[in-house]
């Protein structure tokens, strides 16, 4: 900045897919918004040089020398920047942009248009990689321009994601600018009736079943014209494209009140908006249309022409309020008819409706002042983190959280291994065991039935004769309180020699007796069986 509050010139460079309308031949709306804001910045004071795709230089005769030299091969773009050595970077639409990674000047972005919705409409067209690539450029961007309030709601969220911090107002809206108006007044053309319908014929416009109502309108009061001007992209061409444009009817081609033409330079088709008395723009509803600032709708008016527009577009309200025009449902014959006939009636008032079209396009001198002021003062823009980049860092942080737990389940599964080894061994153990057990309960039977068999022993010696003599000798020996069984020290018990004497002859007596009743038991039974042989003989 100069000390007087002026600025001094900067040198601007500026990215565009499309050539400028300056060079003699047809372009699209990205070349005639690059035009606009070329003339814009050079009318303050800056050097601004334009650098489009080289086969579109070269294709097109009677492009200036200097076009050549600042051409970009497609994808390398780096290399004009660093020849030029500008101030600031300008890029008309935003996949230009996302070739500028690692620039570094301020980077300012022209989204005119919503780019991404009109891929919907061609085949082919990778929308994962499109979408990475919008938020990339958008990241990179410090400045941002779109059309129409509409375009601006649709891009917030997307500079949002992208991590652009609004509340520094990097974003402004700009619609359509065109050269200064003139100065002459503008007369209303003489004959019939004359409706322009003009414009790239792209795969998402069909205004087929509008203009054929507006032509049974035309047949209706019995004169007028439709001049239809367009055709594919004239650098790109259509084959260039996956998708193509709709198919004009051929009871609308062949109407006898439709002259047909191609698309044609600036110069030439302001010559026949001059003489036109309507421009139309009609096409059928979408999503895109919804969105679109239509370029040629802002050349009808900059013509002074006013215009037949569909009521959807953002436009319509702002021509209905100023008294410009006629909004529409394209899809509705009736209403397009009865707007014909409304615009017929009122050629008699067509010069006040045509200077009501004068305040509705800025001319390049006034407009941006957002984008000239960004431009006076270039400056690059804090940089926060986008979402795709935060998602990246969850995502390491979840990859690394995945490491770890997998590190940890390793260590868990070789843990499982160790303690499955260490009870397989211990039910090998268990197993082992449990033999010995049922051995050891096996020998335990047979144990217990001895003891059985050993109590019933005892029980029968304790319940016979000699036992019971035998207990009887004792306690007649010791007494009673002797024979009982002591839990004390056997050692403390002592027999004199005589009672063990006395026992022993006792004992002899009683198995004497013993034997005796044993022997005459033996002799009586042996008696009883002789008897018995004797009575059965």
């Amino acid at each position: 900045m100069i000390e007087d509050g002026s600025f001094s010139p900067r040198r601007i460079l500026i990215f565009c897919q499309d050539i400028p309308p300056s060079w003699g031949h047809p372009t699209a709306g990205g070349g005639v918004r690059c035009w606009g804001l070329t003339k814009g910045l050079e009318s303050r004071g800056h050097r601004v040089l334009v650098s489009v795709p080289r086969p579109n230089v070269v294709n097109v005769s009677g492009a200036p020398a200097e076009a050549l030299e600042l051409s970009h091969h497609p994808g390398e773009l780096l290399p004009v920047v660093r020849d030029v050595d500008p101030d600031v970077v300008l890029t008309v639409q935003w996949p230009l942009a996302a070739m500028l990674d690692g620039l570094s000047v301020p980077l300012a972005i022209d989204l005119y248009g919503p780019l991404l919705l009109e891929s919907l409409y061609f085949s082919s067209v990778h929308w994962e990689s499109l979408v990475a690539r919008k938020m990339r450029a958008l990241y990179l961007g410090d400045f941002y321009l779109c059309g129409s309030q509409r375009q601006l709601a649709y891009f917030l969220p997307w500079l949002l994601q992208a991590g652009v911090q609004l509340d520094s107002s990097p974003v402004h809206v700009a619609p359509l600018t065109m050269p200064p108006p003139s100065s002459a007044p503008v007369r209303c053309p003489s004959g019939e009736p004359h409706f322009v319908a003009a414009g790239i014929f792209w795969p998402w416009q069909n205004p087929s079943a509008a203009l054929l109502a507006l032509l049974d309108a035309l047949d209706e009061v019995g004169m007028g014209k439709l001049t239809i001007v367009g055709g594919p992209h004239p650098q790109w061409k259509q084959g260039f494209f996956p998708g193509r444009a709709p198919e004009w009817p051929e009871e609308l081609l062949s109407h006898p009140r439709v002259i047909r033409r191609d698309l044609m330079p600036w110069e030439e088709l302001a010559d026949l908006l001059s003489t036109a008395h309507f421009g139309v723009d009609l096409s059928l509803p979408n999503v895109e249309r919804f969105l679109a600032a239509p370029t040629r709708v802002y050349h009808y008016l900059w013509s002074g022409l006013p215009v037949l527009l569909s009521n959807y577009l953002e436009l319509a309200p702002v021509v209905i309020a100023a008294g410009a025009g006629w909004a529409v449902d394209p899809t509705d014959g009736i209403q397009v008819r009865d707007a014909v006939h409304r615009a017929i009636r009122m050629l008699e008032n067509w010069e006040t409706m045509s200077g009501n079209t004068s305040g509705l396009v800025s001319d390049w001198e006034s407009e941006p002042q957002p984008l000239y002021d960004f431009c006076n003062n270039p400056r690059g823009r804090e940089r926060s983190p986008s979402l795709e980049q935060r998602l990246v860092g969850e995502l390491v942080k979840v990859y690394k959280g995945l490491g770890n737990a997998e590190a940890e389940l390793e260590h868990l599964h070789k843990d499982v291994r160790d303690r499955d080894t260490w009870l397989l061994e211990a039910n090998e153990r268990c197993q082992g065991a449990e033999a010995r057990l049922r051995g050891a309960l096996e020998d335990i039977g047979v144990l217990s039935d001895r003891l059985v068999g050993a109590q019933e022993r005892l029980a029968k010696v304790r319940n016979s004769v000699p036992y019971r003599i035998y207990r009887a000798m004792q306690v007649l020996i010791s007494g009673p309180d002797e024979v009982q069984q002591r839990t004390g020290d056997r050692r403390k018990r002592r027999r004199s020699f005589a009672s063990w004497f006395l026992l022993l002859r006792l004992t002899a007596v009683g198995m004497h007796q013993l034997l005796i009743q044993g022997v005459r038991k033996w002799k009586s039974v042996m008696a009883q069986r002789v008897k018995a042989r004797a009575s059965t003989s």
